[in-house]
């Protein structure tokens, strides 16, 4: 799960308490429908007969489950949205030894992209349409490329649906116009009826199935209308008025329709205009708020240091260290683990290594304007009305169940609630999407560097008279250091209850940002700096270890003396004999 209680965690404020009551509502209102449908139903089963009863009692259950359902999805959204130290999910698999127990199972890049990502800068989140309807779409609304995946999959849903469902009104009317043209005999039977029958179901079948849930759209490729498909519909759109030619030819009778469902069509193409004009305003004015670079600072140098490789790539993780908000670890792409290579002999080689870092994401609120939260505020109560009058209808169906059940009055009763409820779904999860979108910003940055090193002892303190001397092992190296940086801001759709925050997460923006760049090279370079050797005597801390032992021979015995000393540092052999007696 995503929350990790720790005292210092990233504040966000809960984005689902004006759709909770919303889903509220609409759940109060259906379990009311349903407890006072549940009273009728044993006096239905002692009038009506056993099958209203029990016709009667599934109507009720619905009812009562798609209100609770609604009311316990209502309640999770208004309670306390809980955050922990554990979010966002990574961009990539975590391999910092602190969140080895953390399960990320959506993550979409690997360190392998996130280099591609700086290096190249370029943003491989931003898919190019492959689908003509996509295509189409973009190309009106070009900057619907930059919107994360979730809200393109829906629009792309959208669009393929009502191109499959306009390819199915063109069998209808392809099949109308031949017999208008007397072409075919078929407008002189009920063919077209049962057709126009075929059509609604077709219709409803399409628009309630379940790839219009939030639950297959969060992933990286974008759903299009197949061309295969397209290409049957089209076969097919030619072939039934053929087929159905070729039944009355032959003298085949076709019975009549029992009711013409022209107004339900009529009324599934309203709420078809009506979902797409929704999500279409809604991903309009989203996309007009993006504008993504994929900027990056980036530094590189050659540096001649008398330190050993690992202390450079240690001093950046120093300093990593330093740039933690709220001193929550760093997010770990790729492990620094530098690797020397011998060359010859133990005392030179070169060496690599390479790291990818992320900052602990921030919350970073995004700036809705006031129409924008008004429209997505409306659009959930056009979609919560549309499931109540659904649910009205089911109940007022409760009210007069017929025991004798036909094809018409299954279709009558059952059609429009049906195409509410899923038109109604459909627009609570446009409006659902733009909910729950909760930004981030982070820096990635990514270090490596390679080089040769050599080392060599130096000694201090050698003279005869010394009594304290430094034998040194110095490491000259040779480093070229090559250093990313972007500022990101990054995407996620969160959710109520566990696990709210471990969605997927894309990358939108990538920002340069020279002063932290400037800031981090300026922390390796003091770090550095101190750490010098004393052969090199460069730094204040060589140049007191010098002193320190120049002072230490001073007050040596040797020093002491007071006796001349010959070309070796000793005094004349007569006096150490009289110094001896």
């Amino acid at each position: 799960m995503s929350y990790y209680y720790g005292s210092d965690s990233v504040e966000i404020k809960n984005p689902f308490k004006k759709e909770g009551i919303i889903y509220i509502s609409i759940g109060v209102f259906e379990f009311l429908m349903g407890l006072l449908a549940l009273f009728s139903v044993r006096s239905r089963m002692l009038s009506g007969g056993t099958l209203s009863g029990w016709i009667s009692l599934g109507i009720c259950l619905i009812l009562l489950g798609t209100g609770v359902g609604y009311i316990s999805s209502g309640i999770y959204k208004v309670l306390r949205f809980y955050v922990g130290r554990g979010i966002p999910a990574s961009l990539s698999k975590n391999v910092s030894k602190s969140e080895a127990h953390v399960n990320e199972p959506g993550v979409l890049y690997n360190s392998k992209n996130l280099e591609q990502m700086l290096m190249g800068r370029k943003n491989p989140t931003f898919v190019e349409p492959t689908s003509f309807i996509d295509q189409l779409v973009y190309s009106i609304f070009p900057k619907f490329i930059f919107l994360p995946f979730a809200m393109r999959n829906y629009i792309s849903i959208l669009l393929t649906k009502t191109a499959y469902s306009l390819v199915w009104v063109g069998v209808y009317v392809l099949a109308v116009l031949s017999g208008s043209l007397g072409l075919t005999k078929l407008t002189k039977t009920s063919f077209s009826n049962w057709m126009c029958i075929g059509l609604a179901l077709v219709l409803l079948i399409i628009w309630s199935n379940h790839k219009t849930s939030l639950k297959v759209i969060p992933k990286l490729k974008i759903e299009s209308l197949s061309k295969g498909n397209f290409i049957f519909f089209i076969v097919l759109a030619v072939m039934l008025p053929v087929a159905g030619e070729l039944l009355i030819n032959k003298g085949v009778k076709i019975p009549a329709a029992p009711l013409n469902p022209f107004m339900f069509i009529v009324l599934d193409f309203v709420l078809i205009a009506a979902s797409i004009t929704v999500g279409l305003i809604l991903a309009k004015m989203r996309s007009d708020m993006l504008n993504p670079l994929t900027e990056v600072s980036e530094y590189r140098n050659h540096w001649q240091e008398n330190v050993h490789p690992k202390d450079i790539f240690r001093s950046f993780d120093m300093e990593m260290s330093n740039m933690r908000f709220k001193e929550m670890p760093n997010r770990i792409y790729r492990e620094l683990n530098p690797q020397l290579n011998m060359e010859g002999s133990m005392d030179k080689g070169s060496f690599t290594g390479d790291t990818i870092v992320e900052t602990q994401p921030i919350y970073d609120e995004i700036q809705y304007s006031d129409m924008f939260k008004n429209i997505r505020f409306y659009i959930s109560v056009y979609g919560g009305v549309l499931v109540a009058l659904s649910s009205l209808l089911l109940f007022l169906l409760n009210r007069n169940i017929s025991n004798v059940l036909s094809l018409s009055y299954v279709f009558k009763s059952l059609y429009v609630p049906i195409i509410l409820w899923a038109f109604g779904s459909i627009s609570i999860n446009i409006a659902h999407l733009y909910w729950s979108e909760i930004n981030f910003k982070s820096y990635l940055i990514h270090f490596q560097g390679e080089g040769t090193y050599s080392e060599s002892k130096i000694s201090t303190g050698m003279a005869y008279t010394d009594s304290t001397r430094s034998e040194n092992q110095i490491v000259r190296t040779s480093f070229t250091p090559w250093l990313i940086l972007s500022q990101i801001k990054t995407s996620t759709l969160a959710g109520s209850g566990v696990q709210n925050l471990e969605g997927t997460r894309y990358v939108l923006d990538m920002r340069k940002d020279d002063y932290i760049l400037e800031n981090l090279v300026k922390g390796i370079r003091t770090f550095l700096d101190d750490q010098q050797t004393i052969a090199n005597s460069m730094s204040n801390r060589d140049m007191e270890s010098i002193k320190n032992i120049y002072s230490v021979n001073q007050v040596s015995p040797a020093n002491n003396l007071g006796a001349p000393k010959n070309s070796v540092g000793m005094p004349p052999r007569e006096e150490q004999e009289k110094l001896g007696g």
